[in-house]
């Protein structure tokens, strides 16, 4: 899109934001609030609570019969509730905020290797029966799926010939699913509007502040999903880090992206209207588009090999390397469309929180 074309399409938005609102109200963002809400929050954070769930049941199955079979059961369960993670990750918000609960959900990117080198001091001092009061105080790089994975499926650690190591493993899958648990009942009983500040002389609706809080942290997400699980670790820009990929010891680093990006399709479809029936009111091109741009990224993901991030023949492949520049162009392309449209149906969007260290 050039210069003069992007500013074309800027004021076009920007002169349809003034007629769209002068016949929409703010009660309308209740419809897509509520609907993500529904369709995200509650359930989704219910799904990953069971999921983890029986990730500990099976992990604790692995470590009572520690052969091959409950080792692939327990790997199987860990990347169903690593996809289950993935329709949630976006939303650093509400009850997962508290306590640094999101950070200890993944603890990623861990470029010091810091969970592998805190989980063998920690083996070195394992109690059969850690308390909450530890888990409280215990660090983040050894909670939730990044310290799992990498005992899961780091040789050195082997659950299946060193029952330490299994038994740490089903001590912090036990703590996942308590902490899942506890966000999914919080969620249960509290709104997206209970999370958000409006000052009480304040004529903002609490609907629309809500709803551009969660539109914020989307916005954010498109940036961690472009540039920390493709950029970085494909060498977009630089040097390839592979390591630093995402769940690369599980080789489910692509299975995640595809996740987010399926996940974007449904967050703009949720509710009733939903973002996309109340933008297409005012905007029907520029709201189809963006629907499409989403289409294409999750078919460009799609069709890459499976082996992408681990498998450097892959990475060197040139018709490979030319659909890795087309997926980061397509993710950029939704992102400046999606925001130019929130920003254009009148929501703030400021500064983004999750750029730089």
């Amino acid at each position: 899109m050039s210069h003069t074309t992007h500013l074309l399409y800027s004021s076009g938005l920007i002169i349809s934001s003034l007629l769209f609102s002068a016949v929409s109200s703010a009660a309308e963002w209740q419809g897509p609030l509520e609907g993500i809400q529904n369709t995200f929050l509650k359930p989704k954070y219910q799904e990953y609570y069971a999921s983890a769930e029986t990730l500990s049941h099976d992990v604790h199955q692995l470590c009572a019969s520690p052969n091959n079979q409950t080792l692939n059961t327990a790997r199987a369960a860990f990347e169903h509730n690593m996809l289950d993670w993935q329709e949630v990750q976006w939303l650093n918000f509400g009850p997962v905020s508290y306590f640094m609960r999101f950070y200890g959900f993944q603890f990623w990117p861990d470029k010091k290797s810091i969970t592998t080198r805190q989980l063998r001091t920690l083996k070195q001092n394992i109690d059969s029966t850690y308390e909450d009061d530890f888990w409280k105080k215990a660090s983040i790089a050894v909670k939730g799926l990044t310290a799992i994975e990498a005992i899961l499926y780091r040789d050195s650690f082997s659950p299946i010939s060193d029952k330490t190591n299994c038994d740490l493993l089903y001590q912090i899958t036990q703590h996942h699913a308590i902490t899942t648990k506890d966000i999914a009942n919080e969620w249960k009983t509290h709104s997206v509007e209970e999370w958000v500040f409006v000052e009480e002389d304040s004529s903002e609706d609490i609907h629309t502040v809500a709803l551009e809080q969660l539109l914020q942290q989307w916005l954010e997400h498109l940036s961690v999903l472009k540039e920390s699980k493709i950029e970085i670790p494909l060498g977009y820009n630089a040097k390839a880090k592979p390591k630093m990929a995402e769940f690369y010891r599980s080789n489910q680093s692509l299975n995640a992206i595809k996740q987010n990006l399926q996940t974007y399709i449904d967050l703009y479809h949720a509710g009733s209207p939903s973002l996309f029936d109340l933008a297409n009111q005012a905007f029907p091109k520029e709201s189809h588009a963006l629907d499409e741009q989403f289409l294409i990224s999750l078919k460009i993901a799609g069709a890459l090999p499976e082996t992408v991030f681990s498998n450097k023949a892959d990475q060197a492949n040139v018709e490979v390397k030319q659909e890795i520049t087309k997926l980061v162009e397509s993710i950029s392309q939704s992102q400046a469309q999606l925001q130019q449209l929130i920003v254009a149906l009148g929501f703030n969007i400021g500064f983004n929180s999750r750029d730089g260290d």
